[in-house]
């Protein structure tokens, strides 16, 4: 078993990544989605479908959460990887409320730990 008690002997579970940025940003965007990427690969996890709502604010419509929050409750990930709980919204209490309907579903969320050095 790994550090990270991911592996397990079993299957991996799928893996799936939220991203969202405002306004549209595709440099941060990118940088943003290789460290999700590299998280994963760091965890011995398949590369994580990515789930981009660009230029949305987190008060708007989010169509890609929506489809990723509709396809966890189906099963279809077991893993969801984000950035930071502000994807998936500036009101800590409303992030806080999805990451938990998200693991009440069985799905486990994981967080990029920051890059910032002190």
């Amino acid at each position: 078993m790994s550090a990270t008690g991911l592996s397990t002997g079993m299957p991996h579970p799928r893996t799936a990544a939220y991203l969202r940025c405002f306004p549209y940003d595709e440099f941060q965007m990118r940088l943003h989605r290789d460290a999700v990427e590299e998280h994963a690969r760091d965890l011995y996890l398949p590369a994580p479908r990515v789930f981009l709502d660009n230029g949305c604010l987190a008060s708007q419509a989010l169509p890609e959460l929506q489809r990723l929050l509709a396809a966890v409750a189906t099963g279809q990930f077991g893993v969801v990887i984000l950035p930071g709980r502000f994807v998936l919204s500036l009101d800590d209490a409303a992030a806080l409320s999805i990451v938990r309907w998200i693991g009440g579903l069985g799905c486990r969320v994981i967080e990029v730990p920051s890059r910032r050095t002190g």
